[in-house]
């Protein structure tokens, strides 16, 4: 079985992998940070900022990691987005396919097992953890966590990331990014069970 990987693996992978893809864009580490990167556009800088959820753990079935990307430009003010929403509809597919795997070799806790049949956002998020990723959730435009448990996973997605970032963040620094769309993670209705009697 894997083991659950910690924030500060996750980052070191992040640098090792993605970190020599991005300095061949032009971009540089930016000092004091886990893993950021920043390069100058125009009268501003573009920089990528890698972050790990707080709440993910080995009991939970593992963690997420999203890139926020902020443009602040001397002359038209400061723009923020994530990443994922900046990437082509074959790299989502790709994405999506990679998820895939990771969600299968994931392993099962105590606590996952508990909270997969719940018919509640807890329950639907843990089942979107085993089950394969709906193909709605990866579309132009969508928000797009990267849902890890192990280092082979992290690796997985940097070394997507190293394929497609600079490219991702280039669309993101000319506003060519398709329109940010809001994709529902899965049914989470409250069922409301009438006490017995």
């Amino acid at each position: 079985m894997s083991e659950f990987v910690r924030s500060n693996v996750v980052y070191r992978c992040l640098r090792d992998v993605l970190g020599p893809a991005l300095l061949a864009c032009g971009y540089r580490r930016v000092p004091k940070t886990q893993a950021a990167w920043r390069r100058p556009v125009g009268r501003g800088t573009l920089t990528v900022t890698f972050r790990a959820s707080s709440f993910g753990s080995a009991a939970t079935g593992g963690n997420s990691l999203n890139a926020e990307v902020i443009l602040i430009d001397g002359e038209a003010g400061t723009r923020r987005g994530e990443l994922s929403r900046c990437l082509t509809q074959p790299e989502l597919d790709e994405l999506r396919a990679l998820q895939g795997d990771v969600n299968a070799r994931r392993p099962l806790t105590s606590v996952t097992v508990q909270w997969l049949p719940e018919a509640s956002p807890v329950g639907a998020s843990t089942r979107s953890m085993y089950e394969p990723p709906v193909p709605a959730r990866y579309r132009e435009g969508s928000y797009v966590g990267l849902e890890y448990y192990s280092e082979q996973d992290v690796r997985v997605f940097a070394s997507f990331l190293a394929r497609y970032a600079g490219e991702a963040l280039e669309r993101f620094a000319t506003d060519r990014c398709p329109p940010p769309i809001i994709v529902p993670l899965a049914d989470t209705t409250f069922r409301v069970v009438p006490p017995a009697g």
